[in-house]
């Protein structure tokens, strides 16, 4: 997100959690950084330093009532915490899926908990009209009609055969099993 924010000449605002919001963004801590300039509200299902998960579902209400969509960084526990959560494990938390509206956007890293080679990242997106604004078509190349997704333009396919092929050698048995013995 600062390279994000760098790239696209945006401020960054860091909203400080404590130990009273349990180290999660919570809403109330939100809502007073919500003005006409927010673009978006970045969440965690867990954050990084404190394993917690942020009050999404709250969150996310909060921010489509001013228009702002909210992305979920689930990257640390992508696969983990979504078999947890579908096996009745670990602690209790608020919904930080698509399940919880105006949740926009989420990040998961197949590579951490998921067992893929560095660098398996998915982002998934609520609706195909803001995926769709990510593709970038160039036109007038050498090459003819080039369209890429990221910014840094064409990956190799290998590290995602890679991850499709570890994904599908562990199953849901696997990645369960996981869940269960973390």
């Amino acid at each position: 997100i600062v390279k994000a924010c760098h790239y696209f000449g945006m401020t960054l605002t860091k909203i400080p959690v404590t130990a009273a919001s349990n180290f999660a963004l919570t809403a109330a801590l939100v809502a007073p950084y919500l003005t006409p300039d927010v673009v978006c509200v970045y969440t965690s299902a867990p954050t990084f330093p404190h394993g917690v998960v942020d009050d999404v579902a709250d969150v996310a209400a909060l921010a489509a009532r001013h228009g702002v969509g909210v992305h979920v960084d689930n990257c640390l526990g992508g696969i983990l915490l979504s078999y947890q959560d579908r096996l009745g494990l670990g602690p209790a938390h608020q919904e930080w899926t698509f399940r919880a509206p105006g949740v926009t956007s989420i990040s998961v890293d197949i590579h951490k908990y998921g067992n893929a080679s560095k660098g398996s990242s998915v982002v998934v997106f609520r609706d195909q009209g803001l995926r769709r604004m990510t593709y970038l078509p160039v036109m007038d190349g050498c090459e003819g009609l080039y369209v890429t997704s990221t910014i840094q333009g064409a990956r190799s396919g290998a590290n995602i055969a890679q991850a499709w092929a570890t994904m599908l050698f562990h199953g849901d048995a696997g990645y369960e099993d996981m869940a269960r013995t973390m």
